[in-house]
Order: C-alpha cells, then structure tokens, then sequence
C-alpha cells in the first residue's frame, strides 16, 4: 500500500497522504480504509499520536471471484526505520504472515501490532503473494 502516512509525536498529525483512504469514526477509535486493489484493503485501526504507542494494521483479502480459488497466500508488510513490530503477549511478530487458502467468493486477513519508536510521518507498505487456481464447476 502506498501513500500512507502516520505522524508519531506530540503536534498536529501532517496529512502528506497521496491516499486518504476512507475514515470511519466510531465510538472508541477511528478506522481508515485504504483500498489496494479489488483484492485487498489494508485496515489501520486507530491514530498515534504519541511514542510507544500501539494501532492495529489489517490486511483483508477478497477473493471476489465465483470459480477461482486462491491458494498459498503469503502477506508482507514493510516498515520503515522508526516503526517496530510490537510484542504482544510475550510472542514476537513476524513481518510475513501465511493466510489460508481462500475459497471463491469468501475473504480471510490478517493483523500486525505496529508501534510508533521515533518522532516522523512514515508510509507503510503491504504486498499480498498468492497463486490462482481455477477449477472446473461441475
């Protein structure tokens, strides 16, 4: 995903984002949307406004179609310098995660626990790898 950018600090946040995505407030946190792609979104779930602080990052996958299965998924997200993977209970995350095969017509997705180490607006970046595999409807 490209153009998003998330400002970690004390200040107003600089929207620079070539993106914007579509912003859903709720009750308790603010949900952007940003479309990647008719297959997939990349979900950030809450703002950082201060250092250490955590948000949620989801990438939902859609297999929009009706005969073809998606198979061997692999999501990857990239952060920059500034931006960690943060520990949750104790377990270490991993920037590559595998999803299950995703029949036609259903969706599966997958999350990150992302926190903020420095000052800075940073992008984040998300790649989903996949094979297509297309069988005959009897």
């Amino acid at each position: 995903m490209y153009g998003r950018w998330i400002y970690v600090g004390e200040g107003e946040e600089q929207k620079i984002s070539t993106n914007p995505g579509i912003t859903i407030p709720t009750k308790d946190e603010v949900i952007t949307v940003y479309p990647v792609s008719e297959h997939f979104y990349l979900i950030v779930r809450g703002e950082v406004k201060w250092l250490k602080e955590m948000f949620d990052v989801e990438m939902l996958v859609v297999n929009n179609s009706n005969t073809d299965t998606l198979e061997n998924l692999t999501a990857s997200l990239t952060l920059p310098k500034g931006l960690s993977l943060a520990d949750m209970n104790g377990e270490q995350q991993t920037l590559d995660k595998k999803i299950d095969n995703i029949p036609e017509g259903k969706s599966e997705s997958v999350h990150w626990y992302v926190r903020g180490d420095v000052a800075g607006s940073y992008s984040l970046e998300a790649r989903l790898k996949a094979k297509i595999m297309s069988y005959p409807k009897h």
